[in-house]
């Protein structure tokens, strides 16, 4: 048999409405009647209708919607009977109400048997704890939290002012059963209660804590009225002085709300604060500075800000201490910041410094009031170069070092509006560490945050201290390519973005800097590009508005490692929308920035103090070099600048481009960082320029066989009718040396190695078929007769003469410091000069150097020409600061870097001696063994006397 709804109307028959009488009077809470109680002619119709007749604490369950829905589902699912719940319940909880349930005969009977054995099931449970039973209020507030938790219960409470709580819940082995240990949970973990936080002297308290303190009662009290699941208790009356507020409910709520109120409590105390300033100094404020003063206190009135000169305080809120002091401050002193910025922990002020900083300062009637330091991520941008014309003559290994730096960098796809930005990123950078708070999107999400959305937005601390802003939101289900499916994807991407900048907005911090936006819920959106277009513009619209573009936002947006194609299109969003055409990347660095307040009386001229601390800081921990016509656009090609900002980044020296003229795209280069280094990066700056331009001199019909020899490897026949640069050394520093001769046959050189080894087949060529020789000189040398054999055959010849010692030779003074110096000693004798080239494995700085004294006397795949070396005059005319080789680079050597090798020198040497000093007991005993000994000779000699 069928069974279908039954629902009784004003035409049914007076034994059908006996059905639904409601019997008060029984006092067992279950009633069944059917329809064979009335003689009702069943075999007429197709379908059996039973009611039950539920009272008390039943009809309490029947009041919550979900129990009902859950009901009427579980029902029909097993036993295929529909149940009739009324829509209007009693006032009056004793007064029972009819259940109907229809269908078949069978199944009605055994849904009407299974419903009452399911409130035969309710128990009961007593909390009676005298910390949290305290107002009657708070029962609808527990069913609210507990409902929630879609945890099927009926509280109650037993009386008014003194009773305890009971709980009613479904027992075992019935899918609305509830374990005593759910409940527990949330009683004692997800319920709190905060009793009576003190307000206290609300006679006297001024006006701004009053309007901070009834906008926060209002707002707890939105807040009860919209969620249900927080309580404030607080009693207010007549000329009453203190003010007890307690809070009672969801634990999330009731903390939010306690540190909200401990925060005002704490902001605006009263505090009494001693300026600190001498009687001449007091005497100054209340001769000239009355106006001031009065100003300063009418301008706090409604915050009670009260100055006591004579007496030497001031009264104000703890948030305003501060702020007063530095006002009373600013009339008697004059202050002044310096500030300083190089790479993070690339330097740092010590104990020393700070004493002869503040020695400087004393010296100029000065005060330094404090040092801050600061690390921030900051934005370096790489310029864009202007020429392609000299890439054929950079080295493969530039541009592969070029490609690599580009690869690592953490670079950044960015707009910029008026005052606020936009950025993208992906989930592996660490700059999404920096976000003060996360917007999220998605319900589920937020459900992992373990946020409860009780409301359409919801602001909430996790447990990890972020800030989450939940603003839901699910990109549209639209057509492709339809106008009006565009129109819904824009409209509904601009009310969520006008949500989340008004949300922002509204919140009670100023401190929102950066928010992230999380787009791991609109992956599945199907047109990826018109999303991220819509997305992009519609932020940026909205935060040109006049509403919204003084903010100083800056939003990012973050992919992770499965939203790779949502990147790109978000990417291509953003790059279609930048106008900075002289910027070729930009990425983050983390950058210190320290800062030196100064303080002193207004009689006194604090800019000599401030250009003496600028010296020191230039001469002892950072220092500022710039470089005009930075990048000339004739030269430096986007591989050489990567690369320059490569070795800056590896320097710790931070670089900075200014542009100096946009229509002309002339810029200028500051570099920042420790003073050696500062110089050394100046200095390769102007060896790279000097390559490129000592290359670009070349003929144009050569750069065919540069290219040709670039392709090869190093050449170990002489069958060539001749060679650039012929490099001798010694066989075991054949690694070495072949690693040299394959760089330099990058730069486009014809390179013979010979490596000096007798078993070797390889036949020592003529000198006569080279430009130049460039000897590899290391300890091995010393060790190998037939590589000294060959170094002064070399020396014998006419050609060029170029040594370069191991950079190894040098560091091995830590193992062997005799070692070393016979090395050094033994250079000195066979080549009459200082050491220009010292080369290591990286093929630094002294490469480079190299690379322009090669430069002056062969060209790259060009054999058995002459040039003549550039006059000095010639080079002052061309520019002062021409660096072309070691000789000329010495005497530019600045006096502090010369001061620091001089410093590192002495250093070494000392690390040298306290290492290898002799114990001072073995002295002892040499001293007296010589004793001994000369005693010994004295006694030989009055013997031999005699």
């Amino acid at each position: 048999m069928q069974f279908k709804h039954l629902v009784p109307d004003k035409t049914c028959s007076a034994k059908l409405k006996d059905l639904f009488l409601i019997l008060s009077s029984s006092k067992t809470p279950f009633t069944l009647f059917t329809n064979m109680d009335h003689r009702i002619n069943r075999e007429e119709l197709d379908e059996d209708v039973i009611c039950v007749q539920l009272t008390n604490i039943a009809v309490k369950f029947l009041k919550n919607p979900l129990f009902c829905s859950k009901l009427r589902q579980y029902l029909c699912s097993e036993h295929r009977v529909d149940c009739r719940i009324p829509s209007e319940f009693p006032i009056n909880d004793d007064i029972g109400v009819a259940l109907e349930l229809s269908g078949v005969k069978i199944a009605a009977q055994l849904a009407h048997d299974h419903v009452k054995a399911l409130f035969q099931m309710v128990k009961t449970k007593i909390y009676n704890n005298e910390n949290t039973d305290k107002n009657n209020s708070a029962i609808d507030t527990i069913q609210k939290i507990f409902d929630n938790h879609n945890v099927f219960t009926i509280w109650e409470k037993t009386d008014v002012l003194s009773g305890y709580y009971v709980v009613h819940y479904f027992g075992p082995d019935h899918p609305f059963h509830v374990s005593e240990r759910s409940i527990d949970h949330i009683v004692y973990n997800e319920i709190v209660y905060v009793k009576d936080m003190i307000v206290s002297n609300l006679d006297s308290m001024h006006a701004n804590f009053r309007n901070e303190l009834d906008q926060f009662i209002n707002q707890r009290k939105q807040e009860q009225q919209n969620l249900q699941t927080l309580a404030i208790i607080y009693c207010e009356y007549w000329l009453q002085t203190e003010l007890k507020f307690s809070f009672f409910g969801q634990k999330r709520l009731v903390n939010n709300a306690r540190k909200q109120l401990q925060y005002l409590l704490n902001k605006h105390e009263m505090k009494t604060i001693n300026i600190e300033l001498d009687s001449t100094q007091r005497e100054y404020l209340l001769e000239n500075c009355i106006l001031q003063l009065n100003s300063i206190e009418l301008e706090h009135r409604n915050d009670n800000v009260k100055i006591q000169i004579r007496e030497n305080v001031y009264y104000a809120p703890q948030y305003l201490t501060s702020k007063i002091k530095k006002m009373i401050n600013a009339l008697i002193f004059h202050t002044a910041t310096i500030s300083f910025q190089c790479i993070e922990n690339a330097c740092t002020v010590t104990t020393s410094e700070q004493l002869d900083l503040e020695q400087i300062t004393r010296k100029h009637n000065c005060q330094m009031d404090r040092i801050d330091l600061q690390s921030t991520n900051e934005l370096i941008q790489l310029p864009k170069a202007r020429t392609i014309s000299t890439i054929k003559s950079t080295s493969p290994s530039i541009i592969q070092e070029s490609n690599q730096f580009i690869t690592k960098l953490m670079t950044l796809n960015r707009i910029v509006t008026s005052s606020c930005g936009i950025e993208i990123h992906k989930t592996q950078d660490s700059i999404e560490k920096n976000a003060d708070i996360t917007i999220i999107s998605e319900i589920t999400a937020a459900s992992e945050e373990q946020i409860a959305l009780d409301r359409d937005n919801v602001h909430s601390e996790t447990n990890t201290h972020s800030n989450i802003l939940v603003v839901p939101w699910m990109p549209p289900a639209v057509e492709f390519d339809s106008i009006q499916s565009d129109n819904i994807l824009e409209n509904s991407i601009t009310k969520f973005i006008s949500t989340c900048l008004t949300q922002i907005a509204s919140l009670p911090t100023n401190d929102v800097k950066r928010i992230a936006l999380s787009t791991e819920a609109w992956g599945n959106y199907s047109n990826k590009k018109q999303l991220a277009e819509k997305m992009i513009s519609a932020l940026r619209f909205q935060l040109e508005t006049e509403t919204f573009h003084n903010r100083h936002w800056t939003f990012l947006f973050f992919f992770n490692e499965k939203q790779s194609d949502m990147f790109d299109f978000f990417t291509q969003a953003i790059s279609s929308m930048q106008h900075e055409t002289g910027v070729y990347k930009k990425f983050y660095c983390p950058i210190s920035t320290i800062t030196i307040t100064l303080k002193t009386s207004r009689n006194v001229n604090i800019n000599k103090c401030q250009n003496a601390i600028n010296d020191y800081f230039r001469k002892h921990i950072i220092t500022k070099t710039e470089v005009n016509d930075a990048f000339n656009s004739e030269i430096w090609n986007q591989h050489m600048i990567n690369v320059f900002y490569k070795y800056c980044i590896e320097k710790s020296v931070f670089p900075k481009i200014y542009s100096i003229d946009e229509k002309n795209g002339a810029q200028r280069l500051e570099l920042l960082g420790l003073a050696a280094a500062v110089s050394e990066m100046k200095q390769r700056y102007k060896l790279i320029q000097e390559i490129t331009k000592q290359k670009a001199s070349v003929s144009s019909c050569a750069h065919e066989q540069i290219q040709t020899t670039k392709s090869h490897q190093l050449k170990l026949d002489i069958s060539s009718n001749g060679y650039n640069i012929l490099i001798l050394s010694s066989s075991k520093d054949e690694v070495l040396s072949n690693r040299l001769g394959a760089r330099l046959i990058d730069e486009g050189y014809l390179v013979y190695v010979y490596n000096c080894d007798e078993s070797s087949s390889t036949i020592m060529p003529q000198f006569e078929n080279m430009d130049l020789i460039l000897i590899y000189f290391s300890r091995n040398c010393l060790e190998d007769e037939n590589c000294m054999a060959h170094i002064k055959l070399a020396k014998t010849s006419e050609k060029k003469i170029i040594p370069i010692i191991s950079a190894q030779s040098l560091v091995e003074q830590t193992k062997s410091w005799l070692d070393s110096v016979t090395t050094v000693d033994l250079y000195y004798e066979l080549f009459r000069e200082e050491i220009h080239f010292k080369l290591d494995e990286n093929f630094g700085f002294d490469y480079d150097k190299l690379l322009v004294d090669l430069l002056h006397y062969t060209k790259p795949g060009i054999v058995g020409q002459t040039y003549s070396m550039p006059t000095i005059d010639s080079k002052k005319d061309h520019q002062s600061e021409e660096i072309s080789n070691q000789q000329n680079l010495e005497p530019q050597m600045a006096p502090e870097q010369r001061r620091l090798r001089e410093e590192i020198y002495e250093e070494t040497i000392k690390t040298i001696r306290d290492r290898d000093a002799i114990p001072a007991d073995e002295v002892a005993y040499l001293m007296e063994s010589l004793a001994l000994i000369i005693e010994s000779c004295k006694s030989d000699e009055l013997l031999d006397g005699e």
